[in-house]
């Protein structure tokens, strides 16, 4: 929300908190339930008691958004350099774009979707990602005391850890990577829409068909993967050390096609937007915690 909107809850949990995580909450209720119609487009036309509800929902985004556009205009010039947030950013592309007279100028609805995209894109990923990271170091003594032991040594109990340890804290790199590949946090992905005609596969793809890319069939090739389904974070210090070396090194990842076999954040110029974020929030929360 800071860095989206400039805007901060505090302890109170105020009525403008409560209402922005309800419909946040319900939000990713219908979203993780996904929907029949999402894989056969006939299903839309049968009905879903829970539309309506979903709808209303969507209008209370809609709402915070539209407030915080009109507010973000009026407050034009009282933030700069580094007090920007993202929604001033966005603002100030669109003034720009129109001041040179651009054949695309982002429509309002352009800043407001992109501001949701980053700010959805960012809670449920690294939620559900934490959750499944405890889950799976309870149930796997052996990686959760390698992995204190590590902490320990370099980090010990007088401060909290660092970016700059993360040279010292590579074996916390590959149990999150790790991570990425054995539970992934959109098994599925995200629908992206064809551009032309194609033949992928021996299937013939057509213009604006959806297309969901199946990571976890990827993740779990034993093809690609020497025991795929074994939790097994040392393979990216050992078999896939390569591998290992070139995501901490980003501008790599995603020029070598070797490493598209792991792709937890997409491939292309499709790929997240939160990359880099995304892996310093998951990696700072986990060394933390």
């Amino acid at each position: 929300m800071r860095k989206c909107f400039s805007v901060r809850f505090g302890t109170e949990m105020s009525a403008a908190y409560m209402d922005t995580q309800d419909w946040i909450r319900v939000i990713f209720e219908h979203i993780a339930q996904g929907s029949p119609s999402d894989f056969m487009p006939i299903f839309a036309l049968f009905p879903d008691p829970g539309h309506k509800e979903f709808l209303a929902v969507c209008k209370r985004m809609h709402d915070f958004l539209d407030t915080e556009l009109v507010r973000h205009r009026k407050e034009v010039g009282k933030r700069a350099g580094n007090d920007l947030d993202f929604m001033d950013l966005m603002i100030k592309a669109q003034t720009e774009q129109v001041e040179r007279k651009e054949d695309f100028v982002m429509s309002d609805m352009d800043i407001k979707v992109t501001c949701w995209d980053a700010l959805a894109g960012a809670i449920d990923t690294s939620a559900t990602s934490m959750e499944w990271l405890v889950l799976l170091l309870i149930n796997d003594k052996r990686v959760q005391r390698k992995l204190h032991a590590l902490l320990d040594e370099v980090v010990g109990p007088d401060r909290m850890p660092t970016l700059a340890d993360i040279d010292k804290l590579q074996y916390l790199t590959a149990v999150l990577d790790e991570l990425f590949r054995f539970k992934h946090f959109a098994p599925q992905g995200l629908p992206h829409e064809a551009a032309e005609d194609l033949t992928l596969g021996g299937y013939d793809v057509k213009k604006g068909d959806q297309i969901f890319l199946n990571f976890y069939s990827l993740h779990m090739n034993p093809k690609l993967w020497k025991n795929p389904e074994e939790f097994r974070p040392e393979r990216f210090l050992e078999e896939e050390r390569e591998l290992l070396d070139t995501i901490l090194h980003s501008e790599l990842f995603f020029t070598k096609p070797e490493a598209y076999k792991f792709v937890p954040f997409g491939q292309g110029r499709r790929r997240c937007v939160g990359y880099g974020l995304g892996r310093i929030v998951m990696w700072l929360k986990a060394a933390w915690w």
